[in-house]
């Protein structure tokens, strides 16, 4: 299936980030946020892939244990580079966001505070995957960076986040786009993955 999709790239990746832009160009606007919800979906979508990634990565770190085979581990490391670059953007476009959306960067909310830990902590891992040859010590980061992930996603509390903010909203539209544009994105880092996989395995 993902070779399928490998095959066909120049014409998934871009049909993809089409329809994504599509979905928020006709998204109506908020009530309270009126048209810059936008970028808050584009902004939550590609979070939350980061976060779908941190996890593949780390099943895939469990799994070099299981098997401590090569191959494991470097589509876990492939997993992990596409969930740390994407922080990266989602770090930028949350601090945008609260710029043009409240004037202000409060990085002292719940969220946005996990966001940079969250980001420290996934260089931390990057850097020690770039000169660590341990298969052992590399797995366990990526294990323990999936956990952070998890417990960030589940745990922080919310001030100028909503609580439940899409699946909680009165508007059906709001609930069907935003699972289209994470796995329209997904497709996306998925094949992006896919690239930086072929790139490690070349290397070997």
């Amino acid at each position: 299936m993902l070779e399928r999709l490998w095959n066909k790239r120049n014409l998934v990746i871009p049909a993809c980030l089409a329809l994504a832009a599509i979905f928020l160009i006709v998204m109506p606007p908020e009530a309270k946020l009126g048209q810059k919800v936008r970028l808050v979906y584009f902004h939550a979508s590609i979070a939350e892939n980061s976060i779908v990634f941190f996890v593949l990565a780390a099943v895939f770190a469990l799994g070099w244990f299981a098997r401590k085979n090569a191959a494991t581990l470097a589509r876990a490391k492939s997993f992990f580079l596409v969930a740390f670059y994407l922080w990266i953007v989602q770090t930028f476009l949350g601090g945008l966001n609260m710029k043009i959306i409240w004037g202000h960067f409060f990085w002292g909310e719940p969220k946005a505070r996990l966001g940079l830990v969250l980001l420290a902590a996934s260089l931390l891992v990057y850097l020690a995957g770039e000169v660590l040859s341990s298969g052992a010590v590399v797995s366990t980061l990526y294990v323990a960076m999936g956990a952070l992930a998890i417990f960030g996603l589940l745990f922080t509390s919310n001030v100028f986040h909503p609580e439940n903010a899409i699946f909680g909203s009165d508007v059906l539209v709001y609930k069907i786009i935003f699972p289209v544009l994470v796995v329209l994105f997904f497709v996306v880092a998925l094949l992006w993955s896919h690239s930086i996989l072929k790139k490690l395995e070349h290397a070997q």
